[in-house]
């Protein structure tokens, strides 16, 4: 199982690199959260175990690890710019679950001529 430290640290991650090829936005605390949610039952919907043992709750704007919740809450609604590093084996069997969740670039609208 792996730490919901490190799965964050992963969608942060991703995001950033993302955001450093101009295709896509940092993450947001609110996104982070969301995408913990789905990345658990995706997890547990395929192998019938969790992702991580963290907690969820269920609050007004959807579902909260609450111990990441409150790290990233400095950031508000902007960013989170992190230098957190992920450990290189710590998704290592987790990384197919974490990449399913992430949304990719749309490819570009091909031009029609009339």
């Amino acid at each position: 199982m792996a730490d919901v430290r490190n799965v964050a640290a992963f969608f942060i991650d991703l995001a950033q690199k993302q955001n450093e090829m101009d295709a896509g936005d940092l993450m947001t605390n609110l996104r982070l959260q969301k995408l913990l949610y789905f990345a658990q039952g995706w997890h547990l919907a395929r192998y019938g175990k969790p992702l991580f043992n963290a907690p969820l709750a269920a609050w007004k704007h959807g579902p909260v690890v609450p111990e990441l919740y409150y790290h990233y809450k400095k950031f508000g609604s902007q960013g989170i710019v992190t230098s957190d590093a992920v450990p290189e084996d710590a998704l290592r069997r987790k990384n197919t679950s974490c990449c399913w969740m992430w949304p990719r670039p749309m490819p570009p609208t091909p031009q029609v001529s009339l």
